[in-house]
């Protein structure tokens, strides 16, 4: 009966909220894609020019720190750096605002696509957008300090394996600048397989928000399913 329902696109009704579980969904789902795909776009912006900088300065005091420091984000349990990053700059330097998606002041904007940023931009809510923006901030930076490591790491073993290649030393033999070089040859080969450790990551953090969702307070499909389990 239950396969029967689903290939309908009917998943019952949730004993959690005793609802339709296709209703809460559409209530959850826009929240973790907001969070995961600002957390990619961050982890995007940090990695590759970390990656790209360690590699071309290989074996120097920069490289020799951006390895390590990834390193460390790789091995640090998410949940207490959640934990610790939200006792230092939300509970003892206040420059971090509470858990949850807005300000107990600030309401939601009109719901079209069910992320905050998106709506209050299209609202033309911009207090509500910088708020919503300041919310999201922190758990997107922890979250990304998840794929931040791994990205930069791929990101300076691709950017390694392209540099001796003949192409840039003919463009450097045409008079090309070395930044030049880098930019306009070296990046576009060396980050052919970021881009789908990039999806692939994407798809990680739809499934593992759970631990940043409940720290948070963040309503999406992680808190849900950890509310439901317990």
């Amino acid at each position: 009966l239950y396969l029967g329902h689903l290939a309908h696109g009917d998943l019952g009704e949730s004993i959690y909220t005793h609802r339709q579980v296709v209703d809460d969904l559409r209530s959850y789902v826009p929240a973790t894609i907001e969070l995961a795909t600002v957390t990619v776009i961050l982890s995007v912006l940090i990695s590759v020019p970390l990656g790209v900088a360690a590699a071309v300065w290989r074996g120097s005091a920069f490289d020799l720190v951006v390895r390590l420091a990834t390193l460390v984000g790789v091995a640090m349990p998410i949940f207490w750096l959640a934990l610790t990053a939200l006792d230092v700059f939300y509970l003892r330097l206040g420059i971090a605002p509470a858990p949850g998606r807005l300000s107990v002041w600030d309401t939601a904007p009109p719901n079209i696509t069910g992320m905050y940023t998106i709506d209050s931009l299209l609202a033309g809510r911009w207090a509500t957008l910088y708020d919503a923006l300041s919310h999201l901030a922190l758990p997107a930076l922890i979250l990304a300090s998840w794929s931040l490591g791994t990205l930069t790491r791929m990101t300076r073993t691709s950017m390694l394996s392209v540099l001796p290649l003949s192409f840039l030393q003919t463009a450097r033999g045409k008079g090309a600048t070395e930044a030049y070089t880098i930019v306009r040859h070296a990046m576009p080969n060396a980050l052919i397989p970021i881009v789908t450790v990039v999806g692939l990551a994407y798809g990680d953090l739809l499934t593992g928000v759970i631990l940043i969702e409940t720290v948070f307070g963040w309503p999406g499909i992680g808190h849900y399913a950890y509310s439901a389990a317990i």
